[in-house]
């Protein structure tokens, strides 16, 4: 039994559990490689557009899958920005071994004290 195998499942599960969660363990490591490796090819993107630019059939693999990498440290995410398909403020993705500042763009900072007191 491996650690991904046993956090699927609980020891009072029921066999069925305990053989399904032996058999995802292999896929979900093919999709977090798939995730990684579209995040070494494509650094600073957010995860909606990482799989509208690799699986534009509408499959969200890689965005499912980027948490998964990131405990595991293959990735990182960086900086915060308007993302081109949501619209929404989402996190950029990074390989691990690229040092991007984090930062927050596209969003109005907030006014310091002295600004605040002149209204």
């Amino acid at each position: 039994m491996t650690s991904d195998e046993h956090k699927l499942r609980r020891n009072t599960d029921p066999l069925p559990s305990h053989l399904a969660a032996s058999a995802i363990v292999p896929k979900l490591t093919t999709h977090e490689l798939f995730a990684r490796d579209r995040v070494a090819e494509s650094p600073g993107l957010t995860a909606r557009e990482l799989d509208r630019r690799f699986k534009p059939n509408g499959d969200r693999v890689i965005g499912k899958r980027l948490l998964g990498c990131e405990k595991k440290g293959w990735v990182r995410r960086g900086k915060i920005r308007r993302c081109s398909i949501s619209g929404r403020l989402s996190a950029t993705w990074y390989p691990n071994d690229a040092r991007q500042p984090t930062l927050i763009d596209d969003v109005p900072a907030a006014p310091t004290l002295s600004e605040s007191l002149l209204f």
